[in-house]
């Protein structure tokens, strides 16, 4: 059936008188003028918008044909197209669909106006005045533009009734007009767009750049996308400098606050972005919620992802997804720019923290004062379970650490454990760089295998000593970070962080040990003087009251009372012996007891004395533990 020959006969019919009689019982058929389509194709040519030309259309033939809804549809690439309804008079949102999915899309193969038969079922239902009710019959007409179809219009009726051909000729006049309209109310439509995305892009372009930080960019993304698009949720994904297993997850809400967390790769959630980063292309889906994701890219290489989702279903489009990628462009710089505010911000904090403690360690003058002011300082802007300084001394065996730590509150002294023995403190040692371990493989066999406290723990390729209240389980740390302390060209120390939970440290925290090894090792290196300074003006007091009670010595017994008290105080001994040769050959001299009297010794012949007779044969000093 097409054009002015359809037969009415093959229409939908409905119950019509088609004659009147007069008042004298002449009976005469009234044939009323047909309607001409010039004023409405006029009225036409004045319209800009897809929205003007289906509200033209349906105010300039309701009261010809008593339609109840106009249906405009024009086509797009890709085998899509969009709609623009008038239900009963009130113009509705603009939808896009995929044209398989309409129930005219049978109709665009063989474009031809047509009257069509609705099945409900196949019908999608409108929210406008006309809710709840379906259309009887409908009238697809095609609209052409330089021979191709561009779209085509679908008059609807809530109503069953026949249609004249003269209703076809009719709209096909008007038609033949329409393909120009619309393709010029497309090319308005386009040009608004771009204009629109332009400003929108400026708009989201200011709103980010003054946000300083990744939460308050994102916050500020979704609140501008909003209100161009339906945004219910905006996520970002970036990969992981150091890590391939693991990516940073960015959620936005409408109704919370920005969360980010951690994230494997592999999570299902997290699919739609793997398939982006590894195409680099965008990603849209349209069904059971609408998903728009496109790459984010840094120096040519793509680094994230970037989606958004809605409620609405096919809520969008191909150009959604090429403004989107825009609009990622300008979220790169925004994040580039809040990471260098961040790292200052960072370096900073880091410094400020770095000098603060460094003023503290110029004025401790001994190891375990360093140790907690490093631990006190730390603690108040970290969070960490344990602390060490530990010194490293040369050994036949090789070099041997012998630490201060602060675990649960107790600060103690580790007994020493050759760095042979041990795992990334060996490693920082030998190499020379710090080493961050995030997630320690030796913990967990470390916790099986049983820990004894107040002992090392040696094995797996590594060393733990274990500490704190017996009352506690032993935890073995689960991520920590082992720092060189270096004097001149040599590794004199090491410092180290220790947590009890992965993940706890990270590069900041090994840059900030760094920034601190230098002040640690002038502190050491003042403390190490002051203790010689204190060894020697302590040995010097003692040769000076050693000289005061020599000169006041009247005998053997006073001059060695003198000794004693000089000498053995200096040195901490608990007895000493005078010893000597009177004039005739023997042995003799005097004892001391700490707080007690003074004793003589001998006389004994010199082949009676084994030790005094080697000490004068070697003409030296004689030690033995």
């Amino acid at each position: 059936m097409a054009g002015s020959k359809r037969g009415v006969a093959d229409l939908p019919r409905v119950k019509a008188k088609s004659s009147l009689g007069n008042g004298n019982g002449d009976r005469r058929t009234r044939v009323s003028p047909r309607p001409s389509p010039a004023p409405l194709i006029h009225e036409l040519s004045t319209c800009a918008t897809e929205a003007d030309i289906v509200q033209v259309l349906f105010y300039g033939l309701q009261p010809l044909f008593k339609y109840d809804v106009v249906l405009l549809h024009v086509l797009e690439r890709e085998g899509w197209y969009h709609s623009q309804p008038v239900d009963s008079g009130v113009l509705q949102n603009m939808r896009r669909r995929p044209l398989v999915s309409s129930a005219f899309a049978q109709h665009y193969s063989a474009p031809r106006a047509t009257v069509v038969t609705l099945d409900p079922e196949r019908m999608e239902q409108g929210t406008g005045p006309g809710a709840g009710r379906f259309a009887k019959f409908a009238i697809f007409v095609p609209v052409k533009h330089q021979g191709r179809v561009i779209g085509a219009v679908i008059y609807q009726s809530y109503r069953n009734r026949r249609v004249a051909p003269e209703e076809i000729d009719f709209l096909e006049e008007v038609h033949k007009r329409l393909g120009v309209q619309l393709a010029n109310a497309s090319l308005n439509e386009l040009t608004r767009n771009q204009a629109r995305r332009l400003e929108a892009l400026n708009s989201i372009g200011r709103a980010i750049a003054a946000s300083l930080d990744v939460a308050s960019i994102l916050s500020a993304l979704r609140t501008t996308l909003s209100e161009l698009l339906p945004v219910d949720e905006l996520k970002m994904v970036s990969l992981l400098p150091d890590r391939t297993d693991r990516a940073r997850l960015l959620h936005v809400r409408s109704d919370s606050v920005p969360t980010s967390r951690l994230i494997a790769t592999r999570a299902a959630q997290l699919g739609p972005a793997r398939q982006v980063i590894s195409s680099g292309e965008s990603v849209i889906y349209h069904e059971p919620e609408s998903q728009l994701w496109v790459p984010t890219k840094e120096g040519g290489s793509v680094r994230g992802a970037l989606g958004i989702t809605s409620k609405q279903t096919y809520a969008y489009e191909e150009s959604t997804a090429a403004f989107l990628e825009l609009v990622a462009d300008e979220v790169t710089l925004a994040l580039g720019n809040a990471r260098s505010f961040e790292a200052i911000q960072e370096q900073r904090r880091r410094l400020e923290l770095v000098n603060s403690i460094g003023r503290r360690l110029a004025s401790s003058l001994d190891r375990w004062s360093i140790m907690r002011t490093l631990r006190e300082e730390l603690a108040a802007f970290l969070d960490f379970d344990g602390f060490i300084l530990a010194s490293i001394t040369k050994s036949q065996e090789g070099p041997v650490a012998e630490g201060y730590q602060y675990v649960a509150g107790v600060e103690e002294v580790v007994p020493p454990v050759a760095l042979a023995v041990t795992g990334p403190s060996r490693e920082a040692y030998e190499s020379g760089r710090p080493v961050l371990v995030r997630n320690s493989p030796w913990a967990s066999s470390f916790e099986r295998g049983g820990l004894e406290r107040e002992r090392w723990t040696v094995g797996h390729g590594a060393a733990v000593f274990v500490s704190g209240p017996p009352g506690e389980q032993p935890h073995v740390s689960r991520s920590f970070v082992w720092v060189p302390v270096v004097s001149g060209d040599s590794i004199t120390a090491m410092l180290s962080l220790q947590s009890y939970h992965e993940d706890a440290f990270s590069d900041w925290h090994v840059q900030l040990l760094q920034d601190l090894a230098p002040h640690v090792t002038l502190a050491l290196a003042n403390a190490e003087h002051f203790a010689q300074a204190q060894t020697e003006r302590a040995r010097l007091e003692r040769l000076h009251v050693l000289e005061l009670g020599v000169a006041r010595a009247s005998d053997e017994r006073q001059l060695a009372e003198a000794i004693f008290d000089a000498a053995g105080r200096y040195i901490e001994a608990s007895h000493m012996l005078l010893a000597y040769l009177d004039v005739a050959g023997n042995v003799v001299g005097f004892t001391g007891e700490r707080d007690a009297p003074t004793g003589y010794l001998g006389p004994a012949a010199l082949a009676d004395a084994p030790f005094f007779r080697r000490l004068i044969e070697m003409g030296g000093t004689v030690a033995e533990a």
